[in-house]
């Protein structure tokens, strides 16, 4: 404690610490609610790949034509007009 009693330790005003935790606060406010969006998007997915598949084995839709796509075409770009 002795060596440790030597340093100095900077430390904001009290005004300053109060407007910092406020601020970290609304971010992870901000974080959490991003988070929990995204999980009830995951959960209705997940709902839906259910319903899906439940339709499809049991014949609610045909799926026997079905082809995927041909993923060995390269991906479209919009090409940008240069001056």
């Amino acid at each position: 404690m002795g060596v440790l009693g030597n340093f100095c330790i900077p430390v904001a005003p009290y005004e300053e610490q109060i407007v910092i935790v406020k601020s970290i606060a609304s971010e992870i406010e901000l974080t959490h609610s991003t988070i929990n969006k995204i999980q009830r998007e995951i959960d209705l997915i997940q709902e839906y790949k259910t319903t899906l598949i439940s339709e499809a084995v049991t014949g609610k839709i045909d799926v026997r034509g079905w082809k995927p796509k041909d993923r060995s075409l390269p991906i479209e770009t919009t090409k940008v007009a240069t001056s």
